[in-house]
Formats: C-alpha cells, sequence, structure tokens
C-alpha cells in the first residue's frame, strides 16, 4: 500500500454500527451521533493513518485517509482488536479498510470470520469465497468457508470445502477437526470422522472441541469407553466452560445407559443399597451437613466421576470414608432429594431411591 494514495470510504449514516456508540449517541442525525462517530474514527486512525479528514453530515459519512510508513499496519491493527473480543468495532474497522485493499485476501478472511463469529452467515461466506478467489490455495479461508457453511447447516458444501482444504493441508487440525463435524452432522462417516480427529488431537493435545467431538465419534460407534476418554480429557483442558458441560452430560448419559443395562428389572440392586446406605446416614445430619456433602459431590461431579468404576478411591472432606463413583453419585442424589427435592442431578435414580426408601420403612 503506497502511502501517496488517499483512500475514501464512505457510508450512510445508517450504515454504521451504532451499536459502538454510546446510547445517547445512536440516532443518526443529532449532533451526538456526529460527535461521537467522529470519535470513533479519530481514535482509530490515529494508530495507522498518517493523514486523514473526517466528515459526517446528515446524509454521509465519509472517511479520506492516507498510510503512515512510521505506524502500524491497519490490518495488524484491527486483528489485534479481535483478538481482544472486540468484534463489532473490529468488524466496523475492517469495512472501513476494505476500500483501499479490495484485492487482499487477508482483509476479506478476517472480515468474513469475524462476520462468521457473530452470525451474519451470508455476508461472511461472501467474503471468504472471495478471499479464495484472490488467492485459491488460501487453505485457512477455506476451513473458514467450510466453518460458515457449517453454521448455514449446508454440511455436505461444508464437507466438500474442507475435504479441499484437508488435500492442500493433511496435518492442518482445524481442517480436520471441522470436517469430522460435518461428516458426523450429516450422518456420512462416522468412522472416518474418528479418525481425523484421532490425528487433530494427536497435532493439538489441548484442543478442547476437538477431544468433545472425537468423544461424540466414538459415542456414535457405541465405543462407550473410549468415548469416555475422550469427553473426560475434553473436561480436564478446560473444566469451567460449555464444552465441558456438553462433556459431562455425555458422561452422565454413557454412564446412565451403562448403568440401567446392568440392572434386573430395571432396578440396580447396588445403587438401591447405595441409597438405603445413604438414607440411614442422612438421618442422623443436620440440614447443613448434608448440604456440604451433596455439594462437594457435585463439585467433584464437574471433574468427571466415574460411575462404572467399582474401586473405591474417591474421598469427601464432609464425610469419613472412600466411595466408588456410583456410592458418591447416590449420596449425591439422596442429599438433595434432602435438601432441593425438585432439581435433577442429570442422572436417573429415582427407582433406586424409592426401593431404599421401602426398604427403610419397612426396616
Amino acid at each position: 500500500m503506497s502511502t501517496d494514495d488517499v483512500y475514501v470510504f464512505e457510508i450512510a449514516p445508517e450504515d454504521f454500527d451504532a451499536g459502538l456508540l454510546p446510547e445517547p449517541a445512536r440516532q443518526p442525525g443529532s449532533q451526538e451521533f456526529k460527535d461521537q462517530v467522529r470519535w470513533f474514527f479519530e481514535r482509530n486512525l490515529e494508530a495507522f493513518a498518517g493523514w486523514h479528514d473526517i466528515s459526517v453530515e446528515d446524509d454521509k459519512i465519509r472517511v479520506s485517509w492516507k498510510a503512515s510508513p512510521d505506524k502500524a499496519d491497519a490490518l495488524g491493527e484491527i486483528i489485534k482488536k479481535l483478538r481482544d473480543g472486540e468484534y463489532q468495532e473490529g468488524i466496523q474497522l475492517l469495512r472501513f479498510l476494505l476500500p483501499s485493499r479490495e484485492k487482499d485476501a487477508a482483509v476479506r478472511y478476517n472480515l468474513g470470520m469475524a462476520l462468521s463469529d457473530t452470525g451474519e452467515l451470508d455476508e461472511a461466506e461472501e467474503h471468504l469465497r472471495k478471499a479464495i478467489e484472490i488467492r485459491p490455495a488460501f487453505t485457512n479461508a477455506k476451513v473458514a468457508l467450510g466453518v460458515a457453511l457449517s453454521r448455514k447447516r449446508q454440511w455436505e458444501v461444508a464437507a466438500s470445502v474442507l475435504e479441499e482444504a484437508v488435500g492442500e493441508e493433511p496435518d492442518n487440525p482445524y481442517a480436520l477437526r471441522n470436517l469430522a463435524a460435518c461428516l458426523l452432522a450429516s450422518g456420512r462417516d462416522a468412522a472416518r470422522a474418528t479418525e481425523y480427529l484421532r490425528i487433530a488431537t494427536a497435532i493439538l493435545p489441548e484442543d478442547q472441541q476437538s477431544w468433545m467431538n472425537l468423544g461424540q465419534a466414538l459415542e456414535s460407534q457405541d465405543k462407550t469407553v473410549e468415548a469416555d476418554a475422550a469427553y473426560r480429557k475434553a473436561i480436564e483442558i478446560n473444566p469451567g466452560n460449555p464444552v465441558a458441560e456438553s462433556a459431562r452430560r455425555a458422561l452422565s448419559r454413557i454412564a446412565e445407559s451403562s448403568f440401567k443395562e446392568a440392572g434386573i428389572g430395571g432396578v440396580r440392586p447396588d445403587a438401591v443399597m447405595y441409597c438405603l446406605s445413604a438414607i440411614e446416614k442422612f438421618s442422623k445430619m443436620s440440614h447443613a451437613e448434608i448440604q456440604r456433602c451433596a455439594y462437594e459431590i457435585a463439585a467433584l461431579g464437574t471433574k468427571g466421576i466415574s460411575v462404572n468404576d467399582p474401586d473405591k478411591r474417591y474421598t469427601l472432606k464432609s464425610m469419613e470414608g472412600t466411595f466408588s463413583g456410583l456410592q458418591l453419585l447416590c449420596y449425591q442424589f439422596v442429599g438433595f432429594k434432602r435438601i432441593a427435592p425438585h432439581l435433577d442431578i442429570g442422572f436417573d435414580l429415582s427407582k433406586e431411591y424409592v426401593a431404599a426408601l421401602r426398604t427403610s420403612e419397612r426396616g
């Protein structure tokens, strides 16, 4: 980009993202709107423009500017905003930058990704396809296009684009992960998706979403032991986000399915005995003591409790002894029946609990 060139950006006031402005200044045509729009461009242009002129009128916003060899690259500064989560500001600035760099695949790519992440999928697809047209071997743009198409639930088209990306870069973990997700979503080939995800997790062992997807692929093939391990790895990487919560639900689903299969007449005798033990123990404890115990088990469960492992390897601060995963789950279920009866812990032990209550009453 020549520093001698003057670039012009012009839009109608209604096309500026008023959400970037203080609430009292969001009405186009008002003096507050004009002042705040001018200030928005002033403070951002200071980082990368050598000269600029800003005009905000009733019918148009016009910004003329020149690049400066002594200042940072405009795209680099905007990407920093995107990385910091300032998506709306970044998108507005990328749209501002576009007239000066229409043939720049990187500008189109970053704008397309940001729009995709904020749900503006049609426009995202347009810019990502343009980026690939400008630079046909732009693999990351193909991955981003595949993601945008997946978000539009166009699984077949998305898979085709992502297969092309994998063909160009067979070890691109994001291409592999997203292609596998498309194959799973379309029900096309869970086995092939699994192999892609094994490669992705080997390349990026701390990529939580790849482990989550691998768990789903394995579970769809009834490979529950391996799926259990993949879900636990996803939780271990980051226990506190929505992906981990989805993995915990999957673990509960697998555990509950295995649990019911081992029952007699739909009831697990070992779970009945654990529930009975909990009823007896809690009958001698205060409400506060039961609450501490139930909450401690719930907190432990965020890391994943192995329900089908019979070994007693768990300990609690609120209760003496060592416990198996199933035993803890029964104690949690009974505990919450005492302190919050309508709360669903995500694992159905109601039949075992009722059977234990009847045994307790007869005793």
